[in-house]
């Protein structure tokens, strides 16, 4: 249910599969790539971010956009409630943090949609007209920046661990997005010109090709043909790249 729920949102809900029986990392990522339930949104731990205090499994913490336990149980049993919970949570986040002033909503239209630029602008709008929601707006404007930036660190983070490919799809989108917030967009012309050079092309290359043997091994799992020597070849002959790094304990762990 986690997995379809992923698939079926995406970016719009978190899910986090927590280990609880003692397995270490190693033994659970190769169980789920033996299960095919590796290459989507959802993610994989043996920490627990928290204790929903039940000993059975598969037991489960709802949380909604502000981090509050909504539901807690079994999930073989809350199933269906699981579901319009989530329903109900992706529906409200469109439509914007409770208790936001009415004329804030088209700032966070816009910014929930990808225009960053265009909401922040928005929000400064109404900051600049005064009356009862401009402080609402004022802190409105520096949050919406305060997020636009963090989906910049994110960009970069991703070209300082060798998420290449990745960091350049969401770039093109930041570019269109962040149009007139010029710090920003000084930002993400320095990261493309990061990602341009001729440094990042051993990277650039590697990124690519362990991207299509990655997303094989996703989709046929242990068995994909051929996939344990695509994955030396990208290891020895991109040593010293991140994804020479990830190829290689793709390979340990196809390897047992």
């Amino acid at each position: 249910a986690g997995l379809k729920m992923s698939e079926e949102y995406g970016d719009a809900v978190n899910v986090l599969f927590v280990e609880v029986q003692g397995a270490d990392d190693a033994k659970v990522e190769r169980f789920a790539l033996e299960k095919k339930w590796l290459g989507t949104h959802a993610m994989w731990t043996t920490e627990r971010p928290l204790n929903v205090g039940l000993r059975g499994i598969p037991n489960f913490a709802l949380l909604d956009s502000s981090g509050e336990v909504i539901l807690k149980g079994y999930s073989t049993k809350l199933h269906s409630q699981i579901e319009e919970l989530v329903a109900a949570e992706v529906k409200a986040a469109s439509k914007g943090p409770k208790g936001l002033p009415k004329s804030l909503k088209k700032a966070y239209k816009a910014f929930h949609k990808g225009d960053l630029a265009k909401g922040i602008a928005e929000a400064d709008k109404v900051a600049a007209k005064g009356g009862d929601d401009a402080d609402a707006a004022t802190a409105f404007a520096a949050e919406l920046r305060e997020r636009a930036s963090g989906k910049v660190d994110r960009v970069q983070w991703m070209v300082d661990h060798g998420f290449v490919v990745e960091a350049g799809d969401l770039l093109s989108d930041l570019k269109k997005g962040l149009s007139g917030e010029e710090a920003l967009e000084a930002r993400v012309e320095q990261l493309r010109a990061t990602l341009d050079s001729a440094e990042m092309k051993p990277e650039m290359e590697a990124a690519k090709l362990f991207a299509k043997a990655e997303a094989t091994l996703f989709d046929k799992g242990l068995k994909a043909k051929g996939i344990d020597r695509k994955l030396a070849k990208i290891a020895e002959k991109y040593q010293g790249t991140q994804s020479a790094k990830r190829a290689q304990h793709l390979l340990d762990l196809l390897q047992g």
